[in-house]
């Protein structure tokens, strides 16, 4: 099978956005963008075919730049869920933390519960 190859110019906060996938996923970046691609043609179906030969430039263009907008929506909900996830993991990140010094201080507090139950008064 010959595969079609091409190059694609994205913003940075695009191209970030699917580094982020990418790496989340254990993927290449251009593993990423071959997935979507498939999933969106897969989508598109028939009706959202590319334009008949022989239609004139400007609906050429405005067919390309309807897609650009929606590959941008697309990457653009990627981005944001990506930042969404990067939150999370720094919220479970900060209760970890504060798990764990709960858990030393309650480790701490019984130490001494048990000295005064023992009748030293904490002072071993």
């Amino acid at each position: 099978m010959t595969g079609l190859k091409t190059s694609l110019s994205l913003p940075p906060e695009a191209a970030g956005a699917i580094d982020e996938r990418a790496a989340a996923d254990g993927i290449s970046r251009a593993e990423v963008l071959r997935r979507a691609v498939l999933a969106y043609v897969d989508q598109a179906g028939p009706s959202r075919s590319a334009p008949a030969a022989g239609e004139d430039l400007a609906a050429l263009t405005a067919d390309r730049d309807r897609l650009a907008v929606e590959l941008q929506t697309i990457l653009g909900d990627c981005g944001r869920h990506a930042a969404e996830a990067d939150r999370l993991r720094a919220d479970l990140e900060t209760r970890d933390k504060a798990i764990a010094r709960m858990e030393a201080e309650i480790a701490w507090l019984r130490g001494i519960v048990e000295q005064f139950a023992r009748g030293t008064g904490g002072r071993e």
